[in-house]
Order: structure tokens, then C-alpha cells, then sequence
């Protein structure tokens, strides 16, 4: 899996406080698919994964066979909740 990262992508996600490298780790472990919306005519997915103890909501798309993350951050309490029930725990 290849991202699409830039100057833009990584100084949204930096002011939350995620760093490139925690954003892509969460695609590789337990996820929770979350909406699929359409913005400006492009398929914008959203899931819950963690890193480490954290549990991220990364939002991204594909573009040019590559994964682009919109936006990753802290995920909310409900959404902690959601994630630790699919998860089992």
C-alpha cells in the first residue's frame, strides 16, 4: 500500500497531533469502516482504527492507486465505544 503524502496532508493531521507514520499504521490492524461520503465528486472513506493505546478516525481517498489521508485525529468517546465493542473488548 502506497501513500500520497504533501506539505498540505501533514500539517492538517499535525494539528491534531497525528504524525504521517501513526495515520498509516492504522490502516494495517483492526478497523471499523465508518460513512463513505462523496465530496466534490470524489469517494471519501472513514474508518476507526488504533495505534497503540490511541484510537484514531482517519478519513481518506485513493487517488492514482494511492491512499491519500484527508484527516486523522483522536477519535471522539462515542466513537472509542464503537470501536472497543466491534473490536470485543
Amino acid at each position: 500500500m502506497e501513500f500520497d503524502w504533501d506539505e498540505a496532508n501533514i500539517e492538517h493531521i499535525a494539528a491534531h497531533d497525528v504524525e504521517p507514520e501513526e495515520a498509516e499504521a492504522a490502516f494495517f490492524g483492526f478497523r471499523v469502516p465508518l460513512k463513505v461520503r462523496i465530496v466534490d465528486g470524489e469517494q471519501r472513506q472513514a474508518f476507526l482504527g488504533s495505534v497503540g493505546e490511541r484510537i484514531l478516525l482517519v478519513a481518506y481517498t485513493i487517488r492514482s492507486n494511492r491512499v491519500r489521508v484527508i484527516t486523522a485525529y483522536n477519535a471522539n468517546p462515542t466513537h472509542c465505544r464503537q470501536y472497543q465493542k466491534k473490536r470485543g473488548r
